[in-house]
């Protein structure tokens, strides 16, 4: 297996589990939501508001995690603003138990 950050050609694949994610999450499928994630991946890995990770086994993606870049207001603290969120961390069910997740977080 292999832990690398997402290229454009991983959208699709990114789309399908974030997908598979919010109906295992609970939420019913309720309407065609392909070209807004699709758009949303895409805009983020190009103009790098995203840090997409992906797991890849046998040129599949299996999992995957997302670090938001978040921009705030600059503080004495923090004077970039730039504080990154953890999202969309997502593991195919055949996968889990082996610890790609915890392996994508400590990537991520």
């Amino acid at each position: 297996m292999i832990i690398r950050q997402a290229v454009p050609s991983d959208v699709p694949a990114l789309v399908q589990l974030r997908q598979r994610q919010l109906v295992d999450e609970g939420m019913a499928a309720t309407r065609c939501i392909d070209q807004n994630l699709t758009e949303w991946y895409s805009r983020g890995i190009a103009d790098g508001s995203l840090s997409v990770w992906v797991v890849e086994n046998a040129g599949e993606v299996v999992a995957t995690g997302v670090l938001l870049f978040m921009h705030f207001p600059p503080s004495f603290k923090d004077p970039s603003g730039i504080r990154g969120y953890v999202n969309s961390m997502y593991t195919a069910p055949e996968y889990r138990g082996q610890g790609l997740a915890t392996q994508l977080l400590e990537q991520i």
